[in-house]
């Protein structure tokens, strides 16, 4: 297994996952179809064998399919029984209570991960 790295575009995020268990994945998405995008990340996340995965997500924008994904991306970390400790940081953007909000329900869907809640200041 290897690290996924791919680039952000004007509607894709950037994804910079380690096999050691440190992800993150910032910037915007609201592709077609989000199911293109984020399959590979499904099929690299199912493989990953490591005693932890924390997750940065910064998003400056997620459209309601890209959300629906990222709740079925946040599952599977949640439910892979071969990784112990599981958290995931949620930055969200001062007086963005939207993205807040997004964070929260999916937070709601997992019962082993821990999330953390970081509000950014504009300049971030």
């Amino acid at each position: 297994m290897k690290d996924m790295m791919i680039d952000g575009t004007r509607k894709t995020p950037q994804v910079d996952f380690r096999v050691s268990g440190d992800l993150k994945i910032e910037g915007r998405s609201f592709v077609v179809d989000p199911r293109m995008f984020f399959e590979p990340l499904f099929e690299w996340i199912k493989e990953l064998d490591s005693d932890h995965i924390h997750l940065d997500v910064r998003f400056d924008y997620i459209n309601t399919g890209s959300t629906k994904l990222m709740n079925e991306f946040i599952k599977l970390i949640d439910a892979n029984p071969k990784i112990p400790t599981k958290t995931i940081t949620w930055y969200y953007e001062e007086d963005d209570e939207d993205m807040l909000e997004i964070g929260q329900v999916l937070e709601e869907n997992t019962l082993s991960t821990q999330f953390f809640f970081k509000e950014m200041d504009m300049a971030s």
